[in-house]
C-alpha cells in the first residue's frame, strides 16, 4: 500500500480540521439532551483522532460529522477498526527520518491530531462538569452513553476491536494499542443501583481527560519541535493544551491572591502549577527574541520561572512518594518503560503507554522528565528574574499599575518558594542517601518499609522526623511567603 500524494493528503487534513472546528458546544439546557449533545462530539472527535493516526500511516479515512448519526457510528467504526488491523505495525509518515513530505505538512498532520485530542479532552470536561453531584431516574441511560463515548464496541465492532487489538500486540505497535485501549477503557464503566452519579465514573472521566490532553500536548509538541520550530502557533497551542493539563491542581490557595486586580489580570495559579508549560515557553521565548520583541520575551520569562519551580516541585513529590513507598513489597518493577514486550504492553498502565509512546517521542520531553532535581533547581536558579518593585504607584487605579502589582507579587512569591524547595530538597536528598546506605548494609533479601515501625536502624525515625520538619517549615515559610 503506497502513501498518498502530498495534495490529497492535504485535502484530508483540510476536512479533518474543518470537521473538528464544527463541533460546536451547543448548550441546549435540557440535561439529559445536553449529555447526548456531549457523547456524540466525544465519539466525533476521538474518531477524528484515529483518522489522524491512520493518515500518519498513509491510510485516508473520512469521518463524516455532518450526517454523523447512531445508525452510521457502528459503520464508521468498522471502517477505522479495519484499517488499523490492516496496517498495523506501519511506520509514520512523520517520522523525523522519512522526509517524504513537506515539513508545512507534517505540522499539519500533528496539528489536527492535536486539535482532535484538544476536542475530546474538551468533551470530558463538560461531560464531567454535567454530572459531578447529578442524579438520573433511570441510572442505565447514563451508563449506555458512558459505554459508547468514544467507539460503539459491540456485536461486530466487538470482534474487530478484538482483531485491531491483537494485532497490534503482535506487531508491538503502542500507539494504535494504547488508543484502542484508551477507548476499551470508557466503555467499561459501572454503577450502582443509585440515581446519584457515583465518585469513581467522576474520577474516571477526569483521568481520561488527563490522557487526552497529553496526548493533544504531545501531538502539538512534536510538531513543533520536528516540522515548525521558528513558528509560534504551534508552541502556543502546545502551551494552552498544558495550562488546561493541570488546571484542578494548585500549590497555594485561590485565596492567596485573591480576586483578579484588573481586567488584564492573569490566572498565575496554572503557570505556578504546571511544569509542561518549560519546554513551549522556552521556545516562545526564544522565538520573540529573534524577532526583537523583548517586552514579549520578558513577559512570558515570568511564567518560564513559574513553570521551571513547578517542575522542582513535582520532581520532589515524586521523590517523596518514590521514598515513602521504598521497601513495601521489597521489590520494584523489572520493567523501566522501554519493554515493548507485547505482554508488557498488555500489563503496564495506560498512563505510562502514553508517556512512552506519546510523550517521549520528542526527546526534548524525554531529557525533561529525565532531569535530576538539582539539575532542575539550577535551571530554576537561572530563569529566576530579579525582582525589584515597579516605580509607579500601586494604589492607582489605572490598570497597568495593577497588573504590574500583581506581577511584584507574583516575583516575590516565586523567589520565596524557590527558596523553600532548595531547603526542602536538601532534607530529603539526604534521606534518600540515608535509605540507600541503610539498604547496602541490609543482609541480602531483607526488606526495609521507609518509615514504618518495623523499620530498622532507626531510619524509619529519621524519615518522620524529617516529613514533620518538612511540614512545619512549610507551613512557616508559606506564611512568610505570603506576608513577604
Amino acid at each position: 500500500m503506497s502513501n498518498p500524494p502530498p495534495p490529497k493528503l492535504k485535502s484530508a487534513l483540510t476536512d479533518i480540521q474543518k470537521a473538528v472546528t464544527s463541533l460546536e458546544n451547543d448548550d441546549s439546557g435540557d440535561k439529559l439532551q445536553e449529555i447526548k449533545v456531549i457523547a456524540r462530539q466525544s465519539s466525533l472527535a476521538f474518531q477524528l483522532l484515529l483518522a489522524c493516526e491512520l493518515a500518519s500511516r498513509g491510510v485516508l479515512v473520512a469521518v463524516d460529522v455532518v450526517k454523523a448519526d447512531e445508525s452510521t457510528a457502528t459503520a464508521t467504526a468498522s471502517s477505522l477498526l479495519t484499517n488499523i488491523r490492516d496496517i498495523a505495525g506501519r511506520v509514520s509518515i512523520d517520522d523525523v527520518s522519512s522526509g517524504n513530505y513537506p515539513a508545512p505538512m507534517m505540522a499539519y498532520l500533528n496539528a489536527a491530531a492535536g486539535m482532535a485530542a484538544a476536542a475530546c479532552a474538551s468533551s470530558l470536561d463538560r461531560l464531567t462538569d454535567e454530572l459531578e453531584g447529578a442524579s438520573f431516574d433511570n441510572p442505565s441511560f447514563l451508563l449506555d452513553r458512558l459505554s459508547t463515548l468514544f467507539l460503539p464496541i459491540g456485536g461486530t465492532s466487538s470482534e474487530l476491536w478484538n482483531e485491531a487489538t491483537k494485532r497490534c500486540i503482535d506487531v508491538k505497535d503502542a500507539r494504535f494499542y494504547s488508543l484502542l485501549r484508551w477507548a476499551a477503557d470508557c466503555a467499561s464503566f459501572s454503577s450502582d443501583d443509585s440515581k446519584q452519579v457515583s465518585r469513581g465514573i467522576i474520577e474516571k472521566l477526569r483521568r481520561l481527560k488527563r490522557e487526552m490532553n497529553s496526548i493533544s500536548y504531545s501531538s502539538y509538541f512534536y510538531g513543533a519541535e520536528h516540522f515548525a520550530k521558528d513558528q509560534p502557533q504551534l508552541w502556543k497551542r502546545c502551551l494552552d493544551v498544558a495550562l488546561s493539563m493541570n488546571e484542578d491542581d494548585g500549590i497555594f490557595p485561590d485565596h492567596v491572591h485573591g480576586p483578579k486586580l484588573s481586567k488584564s489580570s492573569i490566572q498565575h495559579n496554572a503557570y505556578a502549577t504546571t511544569p509542561q508549560t518549560v519546554l513551549p515557553l522556552t521556545n516562545m521565548i526564544r522565538i520573540a527574541q529573534s524577532k526583537g520583541n523583548e517586552k514579549r520575551s520578558n513577559e512570558l520569562q515570568l511564567f518560564l520561572t513559574a513553570g521551571c519551580i513547578a517542575a522542582v516541585s513535582d520532581k520532589l513529590e515524586r521523590l517523596k512518594r518514590e521514598l515513602e513507598g521504598a521497601g513495601s513489597s521489597g521489590s520494584s518493577s523489572d520493567d523501566d518503560g522501554t519493554n515493548t514486550d507485547s505482554s508488557s504492553m498488555k500489563k503496564r498502565p495506560l498512563g505510562q503507554l502514553i508517556q512512552q509512546y506519546f510523550l517521549h517521542r520528542s526527546r526534548s520531553i524525554a531529557e525533561m522528565d529525565q532531569m535530576t532535581l538539582t539539575a532542575l533547581l539550577s535551571r530554576a536558579d537561572l530563569e529566576s528574574p530579579k525582582c525589584q518593585s515597579p516605580e509607579n504607584d500601586f494604589l492607582s487605579s489605572n490598570e497597568m499599575d495593577l497588573a504590574s502589582y500583581e506581577t511584584w507579587l507574583f516575583q516575590n512569591y516565586l523567589q520565596q518558594h524557590l527558596r523553600n524547595l532548595h531547603r526542602e530538597s536538601d532534607v530529603w536528598t539526604e534521606v534518600q542517601l540515608r535509605y540507600r546506605a541503610m539498604l547496602n548494609r541490609l543482609p541480602e533479601g531483607d526488606a526495609l518499609t521507609l518509615g514504618s515501625s518495623k523499620g530498622r536502624g532507626g531510619l524509619s525515625k529519621t524519615t518522620s522526623g524529617a516529613s514533620e520538619g518538612i511540614s512545619q517549615s512549610s507551613k512557616k515559610s508559606s506564611k512568610d511567603g505570603i506576608s513577604g
